[in-house]
């Protein structure tokens, strides 16, 4: 294989997907809704000469205060997501799982057989923003991902986006008390339940104090997904929060933009 044709397939597999992205949906590489930048993270088109100005890229997120102060968290999120038709097919559930370490301002997560692996990092300047590292072991090749390239590629409007698990809090509060709490390690996760039947956002047992769900379920391109947070404990192994050129110094790490460039 050749260099070209292995950043080009680490390229394709860069969609948030190849990790199940933390449960949010198998195979995500759509926008989120509104999201007008987005583009096929599988490849970049130049733009026609003389093309309008693209669009200005929004603010990120702003973050809750308490968001300075969330302990370390290891966790497992698993993952079905089935048809959203009623006459489902057998065997048309999707099943995955990943492991995340989770801090105040970093965010590790692989699929359990690890073949690649992601690293997000909170911007210390502005807490608001993030930039991220996708590592695949086969290749031992890093791309770096900037700002802009998450929010394109993988509609991730910021470090909001990444430390709740794509669970928009202001969202979470929109939907009614539902019935009750679960309590995980510790934690209280409160009910919340939506009353319109096809709402994006079903149902989610949600802590605002660790700004984290426990378990939600919702539907996204035809899909019903549920996702449960499991084996959550408190600490993390701070060896894979270490920047990846750090932890594989052998490895080829590339920015996203020049491995674009390599393609062509």
């Amino acid at each position: 294989m050749t260099s070209r044709t292995i950043v080009a397939a680490i390229v394709a597999a860069g969609g948030l997907g190849s990790a199940l992205w933390l449960g949010v949906l198998m195979g995500r590489e759509q926008p989120r809704a509104g999201d007008s930048l987005a583009l096929d993270p599988t490849g970049f088109v130049e733009p026609a000469r003389n093309s309008p100005a693209p669009p200005e890229i929004p603010d990120p997120p702003a973050l809750p205060p308490h968001a300075e102060t969330l302990p370390p968290l290891t966790f497992r999120i698993v993952t079905a997501a089935t048809d959203d038709a009623p006459a489902t097919p057998a065997g048309a559930t999707v099943r995955s799982s990943q492991r995340v370490a989770r801090t105040r301002d970093r965010v590790w997560l692989a699929s359990d057989n690890i073949e690649k692996e992601w690293l997000f990092r909170r911007n210390p300047v502005d807490p608001r923003r993030v930039s991220g590292y996708l590592t695949d072991h086969a290749t031992k090749t890093i791309l770096v991902y900037d700002e802009t390239d998450l929010r394109i590629t993988q509609g991730l409007r910021g470090w909001l986006d990444v430390v709740t698990m794509r669970i928009d809090p202001a969202q979470v509060d929109a939907l009614p008390a539902g019935q009750g709490s679960a309590h995980v390690a510790g934690w209280s996760f409160m009910h919340h339940a939506a009353t319109a039947p096809d709402a994006p956002l079903e149902e989610i047992w949600w802590s605002d104090e660790l700004l984290l769900p426990q378990r939600f379920v919702l539907h996204e391109s035809g899909r019903r997904v549920t996702s449960t947070i499991e084996q959550l404990t408190t600490g993390v192994d701070d060896g894979m929060l270490r920047d990846p050129d750090e932890r594989f110094p052998d490895y080829r790490m590339l920015e996203l933009a020049d491995a674009r460039e390599s393609m062509h």
